[in-house]
């Protein structure tokens, strides 16, 4: 509970204000500001108001969700960017809010040579990025990018009878 106990919970949820506790942390956000960039918590809202008057605890690590809340809020100086240092917990937390418009600017960052060559990702793990979080431009270099490595793949293989068959597992 914040600093205050229930009344100070009250108070907040007056003042528009939502408390988040991560990892034993907790985390102020204005609710229509939130419900403006998310409609998934818009909703959860809307049906469960009481929510306002709560503490609502998320797993996970409170400098990733700080991370996320800077960027969200656009934070003045760097930790309002998005950096090599702060992409990822911006990016998952944004996928757990639903705030679609941060995958775009994801997408963006990671497209640009300098963002990519910062991060220092594999053509696979960009590759993965792009499936996971439904990243259709970015996907498309990886692959790209991907198969341009792939020098030499060997399909075939001996099988029992000494003979060569196209082996369907390594496809």
């Amino acid at each position: 509970m914040p600093r205050g106990g229930a009344k100070s919970l009250l108070a907040n949820a007056r003042r528009g204000l939502l408390t988040f506790k991560v990892g034993g942390e907790p985390f102020e956000l204005p609710w229509p500001f939130l419900a403006l960039h998310s409609p998934k918590w818009a909703q959860k809202l809307a049906e469960e108001p009481e929510m306002a008057e709560q503490v609502i605890e998320l797993e996970g690590e409170a400098d990733s969700f700080r991370a996320f809340l800077n960027f969200l809020q656009g934070a003045e100086g760097p930790t309002g960017d998005l950096r090599p240092d702060n992409f990822m917990a911006v990016l998952e937390w944004s996928e757990d809010f639903g705030v679609d418009h941060i995958r775009g600017q994801c997408e963006a960052f990671l497209l640009d040579p300098k963002g990519r060559d910062a991060i220092e990702l594999s053509p696979d793990e960009i590759l993965e990025i792009a499936a996971r979080f439904n990243m259709p431009k970015l996907y498309q270099k990886a692959v790209e990018i991907t198969g341009q490595g792939m020098q030499y793949l060997q399909a075939w293989a001996v099988v029992g009878d000494g003979s060569n068959r196209l082996d369907s597992d390594i496809l």
